[in-house]
């Protein structure tokens, strides 16, 4: 039986750590078996010169039938960049009729998108955090930023070993967090003047009305309820609507907390710019202990990495770069983070990515900087083989 293959790109191999799939030539012989260790670079670049070819994961097959039930399923691909602005198209008027108590058949609907931006955080977190960093909010800011968050929260889920059903559940949470403030939260992104005392009390409302908001369109979940109600509260009892601290927040709240926190930095507003990961990295972590969860905080940074991909980078060299992989840990010995370096030290774009292994003394990380001028974000996806 002929065997459905794909062919391997740079970002399906990570170094150190077993295959999740087998490695075959064009000609469908059998490479590399599933579970084997590519512990260089030598290696890998053999491997990708040859032009090599793999089958498909579980987790690949899990989301093709998944797509299956969508009726435009051909234009929705396993590419992050893609499925999150497809999360965004059918999660926009879903929300809408949520918050105007018109909404039918809502919590399947939410679930089926929860259920997507889970996937795409298990077959590519490296591209899900490219796509975060890089996409910006330009449009439905309310929603995108929920999705952000809802893909965080999902990242963080795997990273504290969740269920499948559990992390979704998260997900689910984050994406319905706002629910009582939509319009307002599209306001205030255009908004460059100082809350309005009716403002700031929608804000601290918004958490029990989104609640409520929810149970009426037949949510009855009491946790996804509870992360909803609960997600700004803070570990030290500072947060709103019920100053609940430290063990009487679920573990859900916290995890969409922290993931609200960051997505708010990360993405800016008309009266600032937005804060360059890496210090939003540095404000989680003077957070922990605090208002943040000191353990949460921990695992969020080991996996988005101080300079999570998607981000921007002055090397050692002059060039500046691309995080497209975070680092990988393996027997106490830490590889990359991997960049793909686009501008050279004389200020030119390469005509084609450079990659850098970010671990080497001669492309070591300088500092975080922004994108570079004339950097065309439409066609980023292609930095992680898309």
């Amino acid at each position: 039986m002929e065997i459905e293959l794909v062919k391997v790109q740079p970002s399906d191999i990570e170094l150190n750590t077993p295959l999740p799939f087998s490695i075959f030539t064009f000609e469908q012989s059998l490479l590399l078996k599933k579970n084997t260790i590519v512990s260089t670079e030598k290696q890998l670049n053999v491997l990708l010169e040859k032009g090599v070819y793999r089958n498909l994961t579980e987790q690949e097959i899990e989301l093709r039938e998944a797509l299956k039930q969508e009726p435009d399923q051909k234009k929705l691909q396993t590419n992050p960049f893609t499925a999150i602005a497809y999360c965004n198209q059918k999660l926009y008027p879903l929300l809408q009729d949520i918050a105007a108590q018109e909404a039918e058949g809502a919590q399947p609907r939410i679930t089926k998108i929860a259920e997507l931006l889970r996937i795409i955080t298990v077959f590519d977190p490296n591209a899900a955090l490219g796509a975060i960093h890089l996409l910006g909010c330009a449009n439905n800011y309310a929603v995108i930023h929920s999705i952000y968050t809802a893909v965080l929260s999902g990242l963080l889920g795997r990273r504290r070993q969740l269920s499948d059903k559990d992390n979704e559940l998260i997900i689910s949470a984050a994406l319905t967090m706002n629910l009582g403030m939509l319009k307002l939260q599209d306001r205030l992104y255009q908004q460059d003047s100082p809350l309005t005392s009716e403002q700031r009390q929608q804000i601290i409302e918004h958490p029990k009305q989104s609640a409520m908001l929810l149970k009426k369109a037949g949510i009855k979940s009491e946790d996804w309820l509870a992360m909803v109600l609960h997600h700004h509260e803070k570990n030290d009892g500072s947060g709103y609507p019920n100053k609940l601290s430290g063990d009487a927040i679920s573990e859900g709240a916290k995890v969409i907390s922290l993931a609200d926190i960051y997505t708010s930095l990360i993405t800016g507003r008309k009266y600032r710019d937005p804060i360059l990961a890496h210090d939003a990295i540095k404000s989680l972590f003077a957070k922990r202990g605090s208002e943040i969860d000191e353990q949460l905080a921990n695992q969020f940074i080991r996996e988005t990495g101080i300079y999570p991909p998607g981000t921007f980078v002055s090397l050692q060299n002059g060039e500046i770069a691309l995080i497209t992989k975070r680092a990988t840990v393996k027997s106490s010995k830490t590889s990359g983070p991997y960049a793909l370096a686009l501008v050279s030290p004389w200020g030119a774009f390469y005509r084609e990515p450079q990659k850098r292994d970010c671990g080497i003394a001669l492309y070591k990380i300088s500092k975080p900087c922004s994108a570079p001028k004339g950097f065309n974000v439409d066609q980023a996806n292609k930095f992680w083989g898309y």
